[in-house]
């Protein structure tokens, strides 16, 4: 029998989803094992084909043996499968089949179950889609355009409460509040379209669809602005030392506003001090100077910069040179080396040499001989003073001379003096110094500084007078030289005999600082300065490089830009909010809305402000307590001349004016002065006021410049100094005047009658606040760990606190002008406010600066 190839019909198992089965790798791993079957069954068939039909032996058991047959390939054992090309069983083949039926059957009902699930997962879909609702799609709204570097605001109109969006730019920065994006435009060099993408969620609601709005971001372009320029006042640099030669270093400016954003600020300023006299001898590498440099020291010349490699000192003494500056300004000089001869071209003055002449200071001084020596010009060439003079000798210290040791006096002309246009000092005892300035009487007191000699100047000009002793400026008088034209006499008054003088020079201007100290030495220095490398050519102008630094403080305007301000702790002091106490205002120095720093430091650690309030606890006007009055001019205490004065206690820690009404008087002159008490009588001037001109019934008040700080509780004396004119002036008790006057600093209207000698005279003084006058709570940002013990050491920083990279510097003129390098400030809308400062000591500069660039 001749048996058809074993096959099955793959295509007749259903395999779509639910049917009777399932494409899937139990159906293929079925279908493969059917196949490997009926490849071992039809090779079995053929090779049996190939040795005849008749005679094939099919065998039941694992082991088959045919029978008078020559096979092709070995019979093969096997215990499972039959091995390849091994006869089979049709039972095995049959079992094998039924086994892949069966798996099939079981794929199918899996494949029902699966299909069940999904069908039941999509109704559930349906029912959840029926109540499941998608979040709106977010109504924008906002400019079409913007400026750079700027906020605008996208509003979503359609905003519900508990809407979060997803915002995204493409340019900038962003950040959703509210139903508002605020959308920070990026900088940009032309104008540029950016987009803004929103998707809204909210819980329990799909995620919406997506919401755009686009913006033109324009370019906003940035020019050189206005100059900030600070004047070289008190104004301009509050709380720094300004004279006619300029502002001194430290100086901090004022603020100053621009209306527009300020992008960049470049500091500059003119240094008037340091410049360098260069003598005969100077060439392009050695320069020859009055004053010694140290090796490294850096030189700006008009032929360049160049740094100092050495210094050799060949100074020459000039004590016996009459134009020791070189520029003319001293016009006398009388060096007592042996004479009395003026060095200059005015007529000796007549010394008395009868004592002889002893060591000097400088060679030999004259030993003046017992009292009353006095030196008038020996003919009609006096010397002159004119608008400006100043005068200078060393005095040797005698402690048991208490006399006047020097005075010089001045006249209309060399046969008339003036009273009391003298210039002088003198011993009051052991310890004590007394000096005179134009004016006339005592102008200050000092203890003696015990040194073997004195150096002794005045300095007068229509500004006022000075008088400084070693160096030091000792005091200063508000008198303004108006009419005095020559040195009078020179003179010494005593019962005994008086100290040896030195070197008395007469100059016809106003020395300055560096001018004084080269009379301490009495040279002409000469200082041979070679230099590192030569420079291009003989330089005729050279200025040291001083040691400064320009900063600059950037804020808002209206912020608080100035230098660090110390801090006195309040009580109640907590973690979150900090009292301070002062007598001024801190709430615009520590906070202001928007403010670039709005920062304090404590023990050097920074903190941010919140917020600031503050309670005034200012007071009006209140007044002293009158101990003691006077009624007629006399001398008070160790204080000579015509005089009015009173003591009184110290309510109040600021002193501000003494006012007075007076029915009568005479064109006579006063000036208000104040004393520390001394066992009831006038001890160490403190301060001045102008002076003032009664003339007829009138109202007056004298004021200092700046109130005056008293001890609450000490005791003081004001005294009205009678200068000229005639008539004593009186005054009476006005016991209580509180509440006179409304406010601080008011001209008061309304005093009594009360009669003394037939005029009425009231005098009385005018004490304000108190030891703390506002408490200034400030709350912090970040509490801090612990509440402030109130020994910690806390102030406002110095807030010019950005800093050039380099400077670049070069003569303008005869001075040296210094340029900070751009600084870039940052970019910010509201930076509308810069100040500078200049640290370093001993520079002083004019024409303060600041040039900047500005945002459109």
């Amino acid at each position: 029998m001749v048996e058809s190839d074993y096959s099955y019909d793959a295509d007749s198992i259903d395999t779509t989803p639910g049917g009777d089965s399932v494409k899937s790798s139990i159906l293929e791993k079925n279908q493969a094992r059917v196949e490997q079957a009926l490849i071992h069954l039809n090779s079995h068939k053929n090779r049996t084909d190939s040795h005849g039909t008749a005679s094939a032996i099919v065998g039941i058991d694992d082991t088959q043996i045919l029978k008078n047959k020559t096979l092709v390939d070995p019979i093969l054992t096997y215990e499972a499968e039959p091995a390849q090309c091994a006869p089979v069983t049709r039972e095995w083949v049959e079992g094998q089949s039924n086994l892949a039926v069966t798996q099939a059957g079981t794929a199918r009902d899996e494949a029902v179950v699966a299909r069940n699930e999904a069908v039941a997962a999509r109704d559930i879909a349906v029912d959840a889609a029926e109540t499941l609702k998608i979040t709106p799609v977010p109504v924008l709204s906002g400019d079409a355009s913007a400026n750079e570097g700027e906020n605008t605001v996208i509003t979503v109109s359609n905003h519900v409460d508990g809407n979060i969006y997803q915002v995204s730019v493409t340019g900038g920065s962003a950040a959703a509040s509210g139903g508002q994006i605020t959308w920070g435009t990026p900088n940009v060099d032309a104008d540029t379209d950016y987009i803004m993408t929103v998707y809204a969620a909210k819980l329990g609601f799909q995620q919406s669809g997506v919401a755009t709005h686009s913006i033109t971001v324009k370019d906003v372009p940035v020019q050189d602005g206005p100059t900030m320029a600070f004047a070289d006042s008190s104004a301009g640099y509050p709380g720094a030392t300004v004279d006619a030669d300029g502002v001194h270093t430290p100086a901090h400016s004022v603020g100053a506003d621009n209306t527009n954003q300020v992008v960049s600020a470049i500091p500059e300023i003119l240094v008037v001090n340091g410049k360098l006299v260069l003598l005969d001898g100077t060439t392009e590498s050695i320069l020859k100077l009055a004053i010694l440099l140290a090796s490294g020291d850096v030189i700006i010349t008009d032929q360049g910069e160049c740094v100092v490699a050495s210094v050799t000192d060949d100074s020459v003494d000039a004590s016996t040179t009459l134009d020791i500056f070189g520029d003319g300004s001293c016009v006398s000089c009388v060096s007592f080396n042996g004479n009395v001869n003026d060095l200059g071209s005015y007529d000796d003055y007549t010394f008395d040499v009868s004592s002889g002449y002893t060591t000097g200071k400088f060679g030999q001084a004259l030993n003046p001989p017992a009292a009353n020596n006095e030196a008038l010009v020996s003919g009609t060439n006096a010397i002159p003073l004119g608008e400006e003079f100043t005068l200078s000798i060393w005095l040797k210290r005698d402690a048991t001379k208490t006399s006047w040791f020097f005075s010089a006096e001045s006249g209309d002309d060399y046969q008339t003096p003036i009273v009391n246009k003298n210039y002088g000092v003198y011993r009051a005892d052991a310890s004590t110094l007394h000096y005179m300035i134009q004016g006339g009487g005592v102008m200050g007191s000092f203890e003696d500084p015990e040194t073997e000699w004195y150096h002794c100047i005045w300095e007068s000009s229509t500004a006022g007078s000075n008088f400084y002793l070693n160096g030091e400026k000792k005091n200063a008088s508000p008198h303004p030289h108006t009419d005095v034209n020559v040195l009078y006499s020179i003179y010494q008054l005593g019962t005994t005999q008086a100290t040896p003088m030195d070197q008395f020079r007469v100059f016809n201007r106003i020395l300055t600082a560096e001018e004084k100290t080269r009379l301490y030495t009495e040279t002409n220095p000469v200082y041979t300065t070679t230099l590192v490398e030569a420079l291009p050519d003989i330089p005729t102008k050279a200025v040291k490089q001083p040691d400064l630094a320009l900063k600059v403080g950037a804020g808002v305007t209206g912020e608080y830009l100035g230098q660090e301000i110390p801090l006195v702790w309040g009580a109640g002091s907590t973690t979150s909010e900090l009292k301070f106490d002062s007598t001024t205002s801190l709430v615009n120095n520590l906070f202001v809305l928007e403010g670039v720093h709005n920062n304090i430091e404590i023990d050097g650690v920074d903190h941010k402000i919140s917020g600031v309030n503050e309670v005034d606890n200012s007071t009006p006007a209140l007044a002293g307590t009158w101990e003691e009055t006077v009624s007629s001019a006399r001398n008070i205490g160790s204080v000579s001349g015509l005089h009015l004065g009173v003591k009184f206690v110290a309510e109040f820690n600021l002193l501000e004016s003494v006012l007075f009404d007076t029915l009568a008087g005479n064109d006579y002159v006063l000036v208000g002065q104040l004393y520390t008490d001394v066992d009831g009588s006038p001890g160490s001037l403190i301060a001045e006021t102008s002076s003032v001109t009664l003339d007829g019934s009138d109202q007056y008040q004298f004021a200092w410049e700046t109130a005056q700080e008293l001890t609450v509780g000490a005791s003081y004396w004001i005294v009205l100094e009678h200068q000229s004119g005639t008539g004593n002036p009186a005054f009476t008790t006005v016991s209580d005047v509180t509440g006179v006057g409304s406010t601080r600093g008011d001209t008061i209207s309304n005093f009594t009658d009360d009669q003394i000698g037939g005029a009425s005279e009231d005098w009385w003084f005018k004490l304000s606040g108190s030891q703390t006058e506002y408490i200034t709570t400030a709350t912090l940002e970040t509490p801090l760990t612990s509440a402030p013990a109130g020994t910690e050491i806390v102030k406002i920083p110095n807030r010019c606190n950005l800093t050039p990279a380099s400077y670049t510097q070069e003569l303008d003129g005869e001075d040296l002008k210094i340029t900070g390098a751009e600084i870039e400030l940052e970019d910010n809308p509201d930076l509308k406010r810069l100040a500078m400062s200049v640290s370093g000591e001993g520079g002083i500069f004019k024409s303060g600066k600041i040039y900047i660039k500005e945002k459109l």
